[in-house]
């Protein structure tokens, strides 16, 4: 006799457009996996269309605001919410600190330790632990870190990267997708770049494929499944086109990323591939470019493509086993990315709580 589903309530933060990862949450509460629950989703705008594609919504303060924990745990309360699906880097450092709290209260909050947090959301400690930890890395410096002696085949800033040329890449140092990111190609930009960007990190321009890979990780840390996908055409820093590739080269990469960092939870990590060789696979120089612990937003790509994070989450929420499905993906999927409208009337929107 096949034993009733579980309900888990689960609320998904910044759900702004997030419709995929929410309709990917939906399918997996049906009961055809075991478990059933509402969508709660939150966000500070009421003309997000996430909102309105889950079964219920609020509107909460920005996430660094003092009224957004109080908030947050007032939902938790009235929705009898089990597990908070952080979708932001902001909410990540906020939340990442009280996750013991929550999880005292019954409701598990998907988000690495806080000094995970910490390092993938600053891109020069990225890159540093990265390269301590002897991962593949591009050159990156901070303008602070010596005078800047740009030219073929010179150095760069103490003499810590060496052969640094333009054109090189300038963004900030705490930053999410590509906003405020742009190329150098010479003298003249560069300078303005450092002076437009805040807290700016310099990079070594890199040339060839681009790949996110989709990873989940368990509550103590082991791999359960990756996903690589080539990013074909991106904007804002979204995967808009993009096809899943399987690569044994990218996969365990992944899992070195996930283990020194000890991530729990969802991660996208993002690479290049230099043009060397023929293939996903073959003589391909890999350098990572950024660590995100929490899910990407081509993530839909994965979960069509047989890899359901959601239902492997929901799984760990309740205590159940959870066998690494590493490689168990359909491969060369391809995503082709569409506008979709929300229409309802203006009384119909979200409004604030009095």
């Amino acid at each position: 006799m096949r034993k009733p589903a579980m309900q888990i309530n689960v609320l998904i933060t910044g759900a702004s457009r997030k419709v995929g990862l929410i309709r990917a949450f939906r399918e997996t509460l049906d009961g055809s996996a075991g478990f059933t629950g509402h969508i709660i989703g939150v966000e500070v705008d009421p003309l997000s269309s996430g909102l309105y594609c889950c079964d219920r919504a609020y509107l909460v303060p920005g996430a660094s605001d003092p009224d957004y924990f109080p908030r947050l745990l007032e939902i938790c309360r009235r929705e009898d919410v089990r597990l908070i699906v952080p979708t932001t880097d902001i909410e990540l450092s906020v939340l990442a600190p009280f996750k013991k709290d929550f999880a005292e209260k019954g409701i598990t909050v998907l988000v690495s330790d806080p000094s995970t947090i910490n390092i993938c959301n600053d891109k020069y400690l990225t890159y540093l632990f990265l390269r301590e930890e002897g991962l593949p890395v591009p050159a990156t410096c901070l303008p602070s870190e010596g005078p800047l002696a740009l030219g073929r085949g010179s150095g760069w800033g103490c003499g810590r990267l060496e052969n640094m040329t333009l054109p090189l890449f300038v963004k900030p140092r705490h930053g999410r997708g590509s906003i405020d990111c742009f190329k150098a190609c010479n003298r003249k930009e560069l300078d303005f770049f450092l002076e437009y960007v805040e807290e700016p990190v310099v990079q070594e321009c890199l040339e060839g494929r681009e790949y996110t890979i989709d990873l989940l990780a368990g509550f103590t840390g082991e791999v359960v499944s990756v996903v690589p996908r080539e990013r074909i055409s991106t904007a804002a820093g979204v995967s808009q086109k993009g096809t899943t590739v399987r690569d044994p080269g990218l996969i365990g990469l992944a899992v070195r990323v996930s283990k020194a960092l000890h991530i729990t939870g969802p991660a996208n990590i993002q690479c290049f591939a230099s043009n060397r060789g023929i293939g996903h696979n073959t003589g391909v120089e890999l350098k990572l470019v950024e660590i995100n612990p929490r899910f990407a937003g081509g993530y839909p790509l994965s979960h069509a493509a047989g890899a359901s994070f959601p239902r492997l989450i929901l799984k760990m929420v309740a205590g159940e086993t959870v066998t690494p499905q590493i490689g168990e993906f359909r491969e060369d999927l391809v995503m082709l990315r569409f506008d979709e409208g929300v229409f309802l009337h203006r009384e119909e929107l979200v409004k604030p709580e009095q």
